[in-house]
């Protein structure tokens, strides 16, 4: 059971009740509520509308690729959920309608534009992308400049000395602004407790407790800004209502099992100074505050009483700007004169508390209004219902049927049934769409629904995709001959030739290059690493295939070395033999961009620095048809780019621990003429190359990724995700995150649809579990591993959405082209076979 779950229903139930609904697994049962559904509301209120939500669920939180869910917020068309994926605490913003993710943040995750700030995972019980009730912490779109944003906890420094808060913004999850806690790498106070407690369009609030330290001490922020406004050294401030802040001084959280902790005294500060206005210190053995709307505070209290029990509980309603009494019991209104107190207190934060008593009744108050309890119960023979919500005059409420169900009902003030809930605990609602915490067996899972007071709610889309599947013959043409290569790595067919990269029959890393008849597997010619050349020169290295197009002839470059010189040598893909070679002088020369009309390499000279020491970078530009020197600059190297237009380079810093050398800068160079078209410059910490296709490149930055219009290096979109990699064609690229769970949700893919100036980033966390990704064509193909003892992986074909198309592949496609695809399969030693099938339609 998730830990921020046991939290938020501590917070609504009683000791005792709390205590038995931990052990129920929710499983809600349609109901509208029982009795007459003419039951008369206060005089002068009207009786809210139905509500209708959806059949079936849009969306989970497999989506999202989350295994526990604590807590949602709504906010437009967004969905705000925090919980944990694999190995993190996780926040997503996702799509209401459809859960695609938008942005998120795993703990541990760099934030976007954070200036190396790492979201906070916190330890158990304390995740750093949620509140103290394990819901997401948002700040309202009143007065954050960008829109409403999130808080989260933010650890920065090498040893975390550095922990504080940071809004993100809602729309795409990048810093508005972050200001530290605490920066103080003393034992004792790295060993400080951290929480999030509340937030509104005005004010964030965190709290701070140091090791040894019994009481809180809590810190405001300006929601807008981040400035400091205040501090409370004595207690949790965690509820803001209007321009007060509620608070409980006591020892250990207010939302765990006990309500009513000894010793704790409610208060109320000041929203914007931190001024105590008033404090019921000394006035009960306990008190806790239940809820709070429009100025009135719903407070239970543990008073000593002469006769009967020594103590009793009692639900009072103040004024939560000076703590005056408004109503001395809620219990004492009831009309039945029903025992005990009002338990399980929720709020819309602004016109309704809804409380439930032991009689099964709704108790009910507006903001300096008296209570009022509904005439008949909820449930027909129930002596006790819990709220869960309060959204425009309705209560959704729920009760124990047994061990195992709940039944659940939305009604109004009269406890008049207005609509039937789908399975799960409400724990959001919006214009449009319901949230619901679900039991998934021992964790909290989310289905979200459509919801509708005045039509038809939405339903999940009938079809998964219109999208065609890449459809492939039963049979291949042809299968690569073991004896010939093994261990295939990439393959590329160009025209009728296909080009296989791999190692030999051995089962060594014997890198060779075999280039067959597309269409009936004929071998026209091998090459390996360390073949003679002519005049004495041999194969350097072979790595990925790099194809260039002169005179109406495909040529492969690749890396040669000989006596005394070395450069670049082209071969012909018709038959193997050198068409020419380009010496390049210096210490280390490495073929890095290869396009039809400009091949660049990266030079490195020994010794060569500024005074005679270091190294000296250079980026050297030829033409591929002449091999003329076309351009050189100094103190770049070129990025792994197909050149085109542009050459990418890269401007290094200085090497930092384990010899990793910073990027500071992306340029891009006219191909042709080595002219700076654009650059990074400060924009980005670390950028790095990924993927370059015809229209954008994908860089790697500091905090994420980013998409980069390639004429312009204009961004294009942004993510938070680490990538890797990333390859594609035509408009599709793929690459992954996540890799040994860093990101928090597994390994899984990522999908960049470009258009012309436009991109979008494809999280699709669902995709958790296979393997291989590749971008071919407009779609994504990956691997499914065998489970164990099953024999044969799968190979699924899904579209850029992450949805299946087809799972009965008879291989994992690597090449498309001709009529014609290239599909590998992973032999008895895991060495990938290749064969070529033709594709119908």
């Amino acid at each position: 059971m998730s830990r921020g779950r046991l939290r938020g229903r501590a917070g609504a139930v009683g000791a005792v009740a709390a205590a038995l609904l931990l052990l129920t697994v929710i499983v809600v049962v349609r109901s509208r509520g029982d009795g007459p559904a003419t039951a008369a509301l206060p005089r002068g209120e009207a009786h809210p509308r139905s509500l209708a939500f959806g059949r079936n669920p849009l969306w989970d939180e497999r989506t999202l690729g989350m295994t526990d869910v604590d807590g949602v917020e709504l906010r437009g068309a967004a969905a705000v959920v925090t919980g944990r994926s694999a190995s993190a605490g996780r926040l997503v913003v996702a799509d209401a309608r459809t859960g695609t993710i938008h942005w998120s943040a795993d703990g541990g995750d760099p934030l976007l534009g954070g200036d190396g700030a790492l979201a906070y995972d916190g330890p158990p019980d304390a995740e750093g992308v949620q509140g103290l009730s394990g819901g997401p912490v948002l700040v309202d779109a009143d007065t954050s400049p960008g829109g409403w944003s999130v808080i989260v906890q933010y650890v920065k420094g090498a040893d975390g000395e550095e922990r504080g808060v940071a809004a993100l913004s809602g729309g795409d999850g990048h810093v508005l602004w972050k200001q530290a806690l605490f920066r103080d790498a003393d034992d004792d106070d790295r060993r400080q407790e951290t929480r999030l407690l509340a937030a509104d369009g005005r004010v964030v609030l965190a709290g701070v407790r140091s090791s040894g330290r019994l009481r809180l001490r809590t810190v405001a922020f300006d929601a807008a800004a981040g400035r400091r406004l205040w501090e409370h050294e004595d207690g949790w401030a965690f509820r803001i209502d209007g321009g007060t802040v509620l608070g409980e001084s006591a020892e250990g959280e207010p939302w765990r099992p006990r309500e009513v902790r000894d010793g704790a005294a409610v208060f109320g500060l000041d929203l914007m100074t931190g001024r105590k206005r008033w404090d019921l210190a000394g006035a009960f053995e306990g008190a806790h505050v239940q809820a709070a709307a429009g100025g009135t505070a719903a407070v239970t209290v543990r008073e000593r009483i002469a006769v009967g029990p020594s103590t009793r509980f009692r639900t009072m309603a103040l004024d939560s700007a000076t703590g005056r009494v408004q109503v001395a019991s809620l219990e004492a209104e009831e009309a039945t004169g029903a025992p005990g107190p009002v338990l399980g207190c929720v709020d819309d934060r602004r016109t309704l508390i809804a409380c439930a008593a032991y009689s099964g009744r709704l108790v009910t108050i507006r903001p300096g209004g008296r209570p009022f309890t509904a005439k008949k119960p909820l449930f027909k023979g129930a002596s006790s219902v819990e709220p869960d919500l309060v959204w425009r005059d309705r209560v959704l409420a729920s009760r124990a049927l047994d061990r195992n169900r709940r039944a659940g009902a939305v009604a109004d003030r009269a406890a008049n049934g207005l609509g039937a809930t789908p399975p799960g605990r409400p724990a959001a609602l919006s214009d449009r769409f319901a949230a619901l915490l679900v039991k998934r067996g021992l964790y909290d899972g989310l289905a979200v629904y459509g919801a509708s007071e005045t039509g038809k709610p939405e339903e999940p889309a009938p079809a998964p995709s219109s999208q065609k599947p890449l459809r492939v013959e039963a049979r291949p043409l042809w299968t690569a001959k073991a004896d010939t290569i093994r261990g295939v790595s990439s393959a590329v067919l160009d025209g009728d030739a296909v080009l296989i990269s791999g190692t030999g029959p051995d089962g060594s890393d014997d890198r060779r290059h075999v280039v067959a008849d597309a269409r009936t597997g004929e071998i026209r010619w091998t090459r390996r690493a360390g073949d003679s050349l002519d005049d004495g020169d041999r194969v350097a290295s072979l790595g990925l295939p790099r194809l260039a197009h002169v005179g109406g002839e495909t040529l492969s470059l690749v890396k040669y070395e000989g006596q005394g010189s070395q450069g670049i040598a082209a071969l012909s893909l018709r038959d193997g033999r050198v068409r020419w070679k380009k010496a390049v002088s210096g210490d280390g020369v490495n073929l890095y961009a290869v396009g039809d009309a400009t091949f660049a390499v990266r030079v490195t000279d020994y010794g060569a620095g500024s005074g005679g020491g270091g190294e000296r970078e250079q980026t050297v530009a030829f033409a591929t048809s002449t091999r003329r020197e076309l351009w050189r600059q100094s103190g770049v190297v070129p990025e792994l780019d197909p050149a085109g237009d542009l050459v990418i380079a890269a401007r290094l810093g200085k090497a930092e621990r384990y010899g990793v050398e910073p990027h500071t800068d992306l340029i891009a160079y006219g191909a042709s003429d080595g002219r700076q078209r654009w650059h990074t410059g400060g924009r980005y910490r670390d950028p790095r190359l990924q993927f370059a296709g015809g229209r954008a490149l994908v860089v790697t930055v500091g905090d994420g990724a980013a998409v980069l219009d390639r004429a312009t290096g204009r961004e294009l979109a942004r993510t938070g995700a680490r990538l890797g990699g990333c390859g594609g064609t035509g408009a599709l690229v793929v690459c992954r995150t996540g890799e040994g769970d860093l990101g928090g949700a597994g390994e899984h893919a990522v999908t960049i649809e470009i258009g012309d100036g436009t991109a979008r980033i494809n999280d699709l966390p669902r995709t958790a579990g296979l393997t291989a990704f590749r971008a071919l064509g407009p779609w994504l193909t990956a691997t499914r591993p065998a489970a164990p003892g099953s024999g044969r992986p799968g190979f699924p074909l899904l579209d850029a959405a992450g949805r299946t198309l087809s799972e009965d592949l008879p291989g994992a496609p690597v090449a498309l082209g001709g009529g014609l695809a290239v599909l590998t399969t992973p032999g008895p030693d895991g060495a990938a076979a290749l064969s070529v099938y033709r594709v119908r339609g």
